[in-house]
C-alpha cells in the first residue's frame, strides 16, 4: 500500500478490527486449582463477558467522552490530554527504546499488512503468541512493522499466559514508538493509545505486578480516559495478596461506575466470586440483582459463584433453588466447581453423604471430568461422615491414582490420614499411610506434615510432633502457619510453655493489610516470582488461626493479660472484621 487512501483505509480496517477484537476477552485458565475453595476466581473465563453488549470503545473504556466530532473544543482538549499522558512512558520501562526508523514513524508504507494477517493467525493458538513475539521483534529488525493494535494484541496474550514480564514490556514499547505513525488519523490514534495503556493494565495484572498495574491504570484515567471493564474484572481478579481482598474488589468496582465504565459479566462474576469467597452472601446477591437489573446476562460462572456464597453462609434453600435454575438456563454447560460447591456443603457444612453423592452422580452423569477437589471431596465423604465406609474410601483413592486427567497431591494422602488419624483415631494406620506417601514423588509436603501432626495431637501423642516437625526441616520443605500453630499446641499439652511461646515469636507478619504468603503450598495460582515451594530458610508467616491458638493457651493458662496482647497484635494486621470479633470472643 503506497498510497494515503489505501493507507487511511488500512488503519481505519485495523483500528476497527482491533476494537472488536479486543472486547471478545481473553480465555482464563479454567482449573480448579484451589483446594480450599470450590470456585475459585481462576475459574472465570473472560471469554464469558459480555461482549456484544459492551463493546464499543465509548461505551466501556471512557467516562468523559475523549473524542466527540461534535465538539472541536473537546477534540482540542483531548488530543492535548492524549500527547501529555503518553509523552513519556511508565516509570518501570526497564528496557531501551526499540530503534523504529523515521521512514516507520512519519512516512512510506503504514503498516505490514501481510505481517498483521501472519501474527493473527498466529494468535489462533493457545502458545501462538511466543512465535508472534519472535516474529514482530524480527520483522522490526527488517524495518518491517505490526499495527500497534497487533502487537498490543500479543502482548495482552503473553501476560495472560505468564509469559516473561520483559518481552512483555518489549511488545509494549515496540506498538508505544509505532503510535505516532498514526498521527494523520488522531481519532484511531487516540483510541489505539488507549487500547495499549488497558491491554497492559490487563498483561501486568496477570502476571501479579500491580504496582506496574497502577501506572497504566492512572495514565489512562489522567488523559479522561478509564479502564476497560476487561481491565477492571482484571484488577479484581489478581488483586488477593491482602487480608481483604472483598473490600478492594468493592472499591475498585465502585471506582469503576464512577468513571463511567458499563460493567460486563466478566467484571460482575469476579466481584461476585470475591465477595463469595469472604462470605459476603448479602451483598453477593445485591450484586447479582444489579446485574441483571443492567441487562448483563448470568452465566453459569455467575450462578457458580452465587451458590457458593449461599452455601458458605449455610442458605441451601437458596443455593438449591439457583443451582436448579443454572441447570435451566437455556446455555447451560455443566462444569466441576458449581457441583464440588453442593457437595462440600454436604460433606463439611452439613454432613449427608447421599446428598452429596447425588450431585456426584448427576455430575458423571452430565459427563463433566472430575477434578482433583472432586477427589478430596469424595475420599472427605467416605472418611469423614459416619459410619465410615474404608472399602470405598479405598476404592475412590484407587479410582484417582488410576485417572490419568488428574494428579494425586498431598491433600488426597493428608484426606486418608485425617480419616483414620482424627475421625477413627487410629494413630498406627494413620502413620503407615504417611509412610506411604513418603514413597510417592514429591511427598510428603507440607499438607501430609500438618495432617499427621493434628493425628499425634488427636491421638494424644503430642510428644511425636517434634520427630515430625524435625524431619520436615531434614528434608528443607518450607513449613506453614499450622504447622507451627500444631507445634505451639504439642508444646503446650506437654507443659512447656516457653517453647510454645518461642515457636510463635520465631513467626513473623507481612506488612499490615498483606496477606501471609507461603502458607498454602501448591495451591491455587500463584504470582511471578513466588514459588510453589519456598524455602525451609524462607519466614512462615502468622495466619489468624495463630493467633487463635497462643491466645486459647495463654488464656487457659491464666495468663489474660498476655492474650489480650496478643489480640492486639493481631488488630494490626487489618484481618476482616469477622476475623477479630472471633479472636476478641476468645477473651
Amino acid at each position: 500500500m503506497n498510497d494515503v487512501s489505501d493507507a487511511d483505509s488500512m488503519v481505519g480496517e485495523l483500528v476497527n478490527e482491533s476494537i472488536i477484537d479486543a472486547s471478545i476477552g481473553d480465555a482464563m485458565n479454567a482449573e480448579q486449582t484451589d483446594q480450599s475453595e470450590t470456585f475459585p476466581l481462576e475459574y472465570i473465563s473472560e471469554s464469558e463477558s459480555a461482549t456484544a453488549v459492551n463493546s464499543s470503545l465509548g461505551e466501556t473504556r471512557i467516562g468523559a467522552s475523549i473524542v466527540d466530532e461534535e465538539s472541536d473544543a473537546k477534540t482540542g482538549q483531548a488530543d492535548l490530554t492524549f500527547q501529555l499522558a503518553r509523552s513519556a512512558t511508565p516509570e518501570y520501562i526497564s528496557l531501551p527504546a526499540p530503534t523504529i526508523t523515521e521512514q516507520a514513524q512519519r512516512g512510506g508504507p503504514l503498516y505490514d499488512n501481510r505481517l498483521n494477517e501472519t501474527v493473527s493467525n498466529l494468535l489462533l493458538d493457545r502458545d501462538g503468541h511466543v512465535a508472534a513475539t519472535r516474529l514482530l521483534l524480527e520483522a522490526a529488525a527488517e524495518g518491517r512493522y505490526s499495527n500497534p493494535l497487533v502487537v498490543s494484541k500479543v502482548m495482552k496474550e503473553a501476560g495472560r499466559l505468564g509469559g516473561d514480564p520483559q518481552v512483555v514490556e518489549q511488545l509494549y514499547l515496540l506498538a508505544y514508538h509505532l503510535l505516532p505513525r498514526m498521527d494523520p488519523y488522531p481519532d484511531g490514534q487516540m483510541q489505539a493509545w488507549i487500547q495499549l495503556e488497558d491491554d497492559a493494565l490487563i498483561a501486568m495484572a496477570n502476571l501479579g505486578l500491580l504496582d506496574r498495574v497502577s501506572q497504566h491504570r492512572d495514565r489512562l484515567i489522567a488523559a479522561g480516559a478509564a479502564p476497560s471493564a476487561d481491565a477492571y474484572g482484571s484488577m479484581i481478579l489478581n488483586a488477593r495478596d491482602t487480608t481483604d481482598d472483598a473490600t478492594v474488589a468493592i472499591e475498585l468496582f465502585e471506582e469503576a461506575r464512577r468513571l463511567g465504565v458499563v460493567p460486563n459479566t466478566f467484571l460482575f462474576n469476579n466481584l461476585i466470586s470475591r465477595l463469595s469467597k469472604a462470605r459476603r452472601a448479602s451483598a453477593v446477591l445485591q450484586v447479582f440483582e444489579q446485574m441483571k437489573v443492567a441487562g448483563v446476562l448470568p452465566s453459569a460462572v455467575t450462578y457458580g459463584a452465587v451458590i457458593n456464597a449461599c452455601c458458605k453462609v449455610g442458605d441451601i434453600a437458596a443455593a438449591s433453588y439457583l443451582f436448579t435454575e443454572m441447570q435451566n438456563l437455556r446455555d447451560f454447560v455443566p462444569r466441576v466447581p458449581p457441583y464440588n460447591t453442593m457437595m462440600q456443603y454436604f460433606v463439611n457444612t452439613a454432613p449427608d453423604r447421599q446428598k452429596a453423592l447425588s450431585y456426584f452422580h448427576d455430575m458423571i452423569r452430565r459427563r463433566v471430568q472430575p477434578s482433583e477437589h472432586t477427589y478430596k471431596l469424595l475420599l472427605d465423604c467416605y472418611g469423614t461422615i459416619e459410619p465410615v465406609d474404608n472399602a470405598s474410601l479405598k476404592d475412590v483413592f484407587t479410582r484417582l491414582q488410576s485417572d490419568p486427567k488428574v494428579k494425586v497431591q498431598g491433600v488426597h494422602w493428608s484426606a486418608l490420614i485425617n480419616s483414620h488419624g482424627c475421625i477413627q483415631n487410629n494413630l498406627e494406620e494413620a502413620q503407615r499411610i504417611f509412610e506411604s506417601a513418603s514413597a510417592a514423588q514429591g511427598l510428603p509436603d507440607a499438607v501430609c506434615y500438618e495432617a499427621i501432626l493434628n493425628a499425634c495431637l488427636h491421638n494424644g501423642e503430642p510428644g511425636l510432633v517434634e520427630a515430625y516437625a524435625d524431619r520436615m526441616k531434614a528434608q528443607k520443605l518450607h513449613s506453614t502457619a499450622y504447622v507451627e500453630s500444631a507445634r505451639i499446641k504439642a508444646y503446650a499439652a506437654l507443659g512447656k510453655l516457653d517453647e510454645a511461646r518461642s515457636v510463635f515469636d520465631n513467626l513473623q507478619d507481612p506488612p499490615s493489610g498483606s496477606a501471609a504468603p507461603g502458607n498454602h503450598p501448591g495451591g491455587g495460582r500463584r504470582r511471578r516470582g513466588t514459588p510453589h515451594f519456598m524455602s525451609s530458610q524462607d519466614p512462615v508467616f502468622r495466619e489468624p488461626s495463630t493467633f487463635d491458638a497462643m491466645i486459647r493457651i495463654e488464656k487457659a493458662s491464666g495468663n489474660v493479660e498476655r492474650a489480650q496482647t496478643l489480640y492486639q497484635m493481631a488488630t494490626t494486621r487489618s484481618f476482616p472484621v469477622a476475623v477479630i470479633d472471633k479472636l476478641k470472643a476468645l477473651l
